[in-house]
């Protein structure tokens, strides 16, 4: 939402945004298209303020697929035979309403609320799963709903100053799952699937901040996580029988930090925390068996718990610079990881793990006009178990889908400089660089990596001030090189087909009118 510099008693802003977008894809049947409307209205008083907010997100597109190391090297813009001919992809409506509100109760008090209820209709051809040709053309009809409060206070604790946080949040998610036949992208006559796939949470929790002295901070919070997942099988025909089933989790996950604040411009910190992952309700499912999987509740996935420690540091030592830095160490116990992966029926698995690495970011004005952005990321993750389904996760090797390293750097130009936020006609340009490490494919690593990129991009646009409006022409040339790289990959493909192409060299040229209207 658009910042004032003085906010007026009694003020009401609106934001309406819509946005459209069109696509052929760079691949053989891959076209897009979204039509994204988001609409604020929010109302500012001296004792608080409340945002409305309204989104509906349209999405149509096809899916060309994932590939084979020989499809890749060969044609790697191709798409899957069966993708084309049975017309795989996704349609989807998604709509959300939502109230975002803080209201300052004294001087030292503040309360706040949110809520928002949604609904999301989701038609997905897909192939056939391996228990029934009757689950290839997957509807799904979701309603999801929230509410949360919290309250925030200044108070004094064995003559520490403290700021303390503690809230509620409560969320619920319905679905209700059919499938049929794929009749070359329209669904059959014949029902292979009717349940609901029910999930929800309550979580509370408790933040702290201690002002010890000029020199110490602390950070101390706790937070309590019950999370239900639930399927209620409505279609008993099927040779798998009852797919029901349902489980609970829960957990405590404490966080302990402490900054020493070295200088004004230097502060250093280290921070250990004990993290909490449920499985969604796609990976619960399916169980798998053998080498392929049934349509059945699988309540044998464990929560992941992991221990963190992080130790960084934040740096100013200019008004035009600062850089930050951490390493962090995570190690998982029961980390929910693949045990392999196929278009319409992935199961999956536990197994622990250990991830290290470091982060480095940048930022820093050459001139006023010219402002230059850098981010680092090196990462190991590395499996240090065997998993509980499969034996293709073994101790010591690789986890996949996850790039040794990520670089990125942009340097930009700004006609009116960077120091403050633009009021009047300004322009832009700039050039960014990217690289990527390479990626496993596999939890065996006995696939080929996708390998490392380099990807360069160019960008510019001018904004014309209209009144509380700006008008933007937008340009930009990605991957001028003309680099064929690997993208993304799908880990443990049923298939294997890992490797998902990144776009060649491409160009954008946008239009953009934002606006907002203020009143009391």
């Amino acid at each position: 939402f658009p910042s004032h510099d003085t906010e007026k008693k009694g003020q009401y802003g609106l934001v309406v945004d819509y946005a459209y977008m069109s696509s052929d894809g760079f691949r053989d049947y891959s076209k897009a298209r979204r039509d994204h409307f988001n609409g604020k209205l929010e109302h500012v008083t001296e004792h608080g303020k409340t945002t409305f907010i309204a989104n509906i997100l349209k999405n149509d597109s096809e899916e060309p697929g994932s590939l084979t190391l020989d499809q890749y090297n060969s044609t790697p813009y191709m798409a899957q035979a069966a993708n084309k001919t049975n017309k795989y992809g996704k349609e989807f409506t998604q709509a959300l309403l939502g109230v975002v509100s803080s209201r300052r109760i004294s001087s030292d008090t503040e309360f706040g609320y949110r809520a928002y209820y949604g609904t999301r209709d989701l038609d997905n051809p897909l192939a056939p799963s391996n228990t029934t040709t009757n689950t290839s053309y997957s509807i799904i009809s979701r309603t999801f709903y929230g509410v949360g409060a919290n309250v925030q206070n200044k108070l004094e604790a064995i003559n520490i100053p403290v700021s303390v946080v503690a809230g509620i949040d409560a969320d619920f998610v319905d679905d209700h799952r059919t499938a049929y036949n794929n009749n070359q992208g329209t669904p059959g006559n014949t029902l292979g699937r009717d349940e609901k796939n029910i999930a929800q949470n309550l979580d509370a929790y408790l933040q702290s901040n201690w002002f010890f002295n000029e020199k110490n901070t602390g950070l101390l919070g706790l937070r309590f996580t019950t999370v239900k997942l639930e399927v209620k099988d409505n279609f008993l025909s099927d040779t798998a029988g009852n797919g029901s089933g349902q489980k609970r989790y829960s957990g405590v996950l404490p966080v302990l930090g402490l900054t020493r604040h070295i200088s004004s411009t230097l502060n250093i910190f280290a921070q250990y925390g004990k993290g909490y992952e449920t499985p969604t309700l796609n990976e619960v499912l399916y169980s798998p068996s053998g080498a392929t999987s049934t349509n059945k509740f699988y309540d044998k996935i464990n929560p992941a718990r992991s221990n963190q420690i992080e130790l960084g540091f934040k740096w100013r030592p200019s008004l035009t610079t600062k850089i930050d830095g951490s390493a962090f160490l995570a190690k998982t116990q029961d980390d929910i990881v693949p045990n392999f992966v196929s278009t319409s029926a992935s199961t999956w698995q536990n197994a622990d793990t250990v991830r290290k690495g470091i982060e480095l970011s940048a930022l820093t004005l050459i001139s006023k006009p010219i402002a230059l952005r850098f981010a680092y990321t090196a990462l190991d993750a590395k499996y240090t178990s065997g998993g509980s389904a499969s034996t293709t996760v073994t101790d010591g090797k690789n986890m996949p889908g996850i790039p040794e390293y990520r670089l990125f750097a942009d340097l930009s130009w700004r006609s009116i400089g960077w120091s403050s936020k633009p009021s009047t006609t300004f322009s832009e340009a700039g050039i960014e660089a990217l690289a990527v490490g390479k990626t496993w494919v596999d939890s065996s690593n006995s696939k080929p990596q996708a390998d490392s990129y380099e990807s360069l991009n160019l960008k510019a646009s001018h904004h014309i001030k209209m009144g509380t409006g700006t008008l933007s022409f937008i340009a930009r040339l990605d991957n001028v090189t003309d680099e064929k790289y690997v993208g993304s990959v799908i880990s443990d493909q049923a298939n294997t087909n890992y490797y998902e192409p990144g776009a060649p060299r491409n160009w954008l040229l946008g239009l953009k009118y934002t606006f907002y209207r203020d009143w009391e």
